[in-house]
């Protein structure tokens, strides 16, 4: 049995919003998440092969790209 006094709440209807706007609902230990991408706008998914990254994200994703 799970000990009550250590384990993160549990939100089994959290609500993830990317851009404003409510794209669907999870379970997890956040009452709320905001995300940048997800599959209804992700470009490889999409099929785009061409997209940019704004300059102001770029520098998030220097250390995480794989070349």
């Amino acid at each position: 049995m799970a000990k009550p006094t250590i384990h993160s709440d549990w939100y089994p209807n959290t609500k993830v919003y990317c851009d404003g706007q409510l794209v669907l609902k999870i379970g997890s230990t956040k009452s709320r998440l905001n995300v940048d991408l997800w599959s209804g706008n992700h470009p490889f998914i999409r099929g785009l092969k061409n997209f940019s990254i704004p300059k102001d994200k770029s520098s998030d994703l220097s250390g995480n790209m794989i070349l």
